[in-house]
């Protein structure tokens, strides 16, 4: 049988040399992904001491807050635009930095804006919902714990479906918003967990049990 030559072909073509080039691009670029991330962390507890920090009931000239005037302004705008929802802001940057350093499996593209959208009108408007409802009226204007843009999609529903409407459209939104962000099916998800739940459950009963000790 005659031995085979050398392989002919460029090393960057060989078949084996194509996963080694892109396991190299990957650790060349993992620098910046964990750099990323830490920028990412920053922001994120930046804007959360932020948000901590802030004094509603206070004008922001009148605050000296523990991160300068830049975070007591971003406190007002978060606060006044969203709400107690604001604070989802610098969780989702928490979360997008893990993302960034682990690199997990997300969906990429415009679904997952619209699912971070969404949410943030769901969380605002929810905030905005119960606060008139436990204050009998009084948070119904846009300085309520939803801020304006919570005022905003509250006062529209309840204007268009009523309280019970309203509901139904902000509870129903919190789960389209998860799909949209994650792109995830939610029925793939329920037959992964039981397939893994059945698959423990056999695996104990299938276990021998210990033989007793004799009396």
């Amino acid at each position: 049988m005659p031995e085979a030559g050398p392989d002919p072909r460029p090393p960057a073509d060989r078949p084996n040399e194509r996963p080694r080039r892109a396991a190299r691009r990957r650790d060349a670029r993992r620098w910046v992904r964990e750099a990323e991330a830490i920028v990412l962390l920053a922001a994120a507890g930046f804007t959360f001491v932020a948000l901590g920090t802030f004094d509603p009931a206070l004008a922001p000239g009148e605050q000296d807050g523990l991160v300068g005037p830049v975070g007591t302004w971003l406190g007002w705008v978060l606060f006044r635009g969203f709400g107690y929802a604001g604070y989802l802001f610098p969780t989702l940057l928490a979360v997008l930095a893990l993302a960034v350093f682990l690199r997990p499996r997300l969906g990429r593209g415009w679904p997952p804006a619209v699912g971070l959208t969404v949410l943030v009108l769901v969380a605002t408007g929810l905030l905005a919902h119960v606060g008139a409802l436990v204050e009998s009226g009084a948070a119904r204007h846009a300085g309520g714990p939803g801020g304006v843009v919570g005022w905003a999609v509250a006062g529209v529903l309840r204007a268009a479906l009523g309280d019970a409407g309203a509901w139904i459209v902000l509870l129903a939104g919190v789960p389209v918003g998860v799909l949209f962000l994650t792109q995830v099916s939610y029925g793939a998800l329920t037959r992964a967990v039981s397939g893994r739940w059945a698959r423990w459950r056999k695996s104990r009963i299938a276990r021998p049990r210990p033989a007793a000790a004799p009396g």
